[in-house]
């Protein structure tokens, strides 16, 4: 069984398909840490009330 040789433009597309795949979980996370730093500054709803 011989096996054909990967093209250039198959491993230049799985490079990038890697790397956005990458960058959309960069995203996430970076989304991720600016909400828990929001819910940690917030003011919890019985104080805000109270004054």
């Amino acid at each position: 069984m011989t096996e054909k040789p990967v093209r250039f433009l198959t491993v230049w597309n799985m490079n990038f398909g890697f790397l956005g795949i990458q960058f959309g979980w960069a995203l996430q996370m970076a989304n991720m840490s600016l909400r828990r730093e929001e819910s940690r500054h917030a003011v919890p709803a019985a104080a805000a009330r109270a004054s």
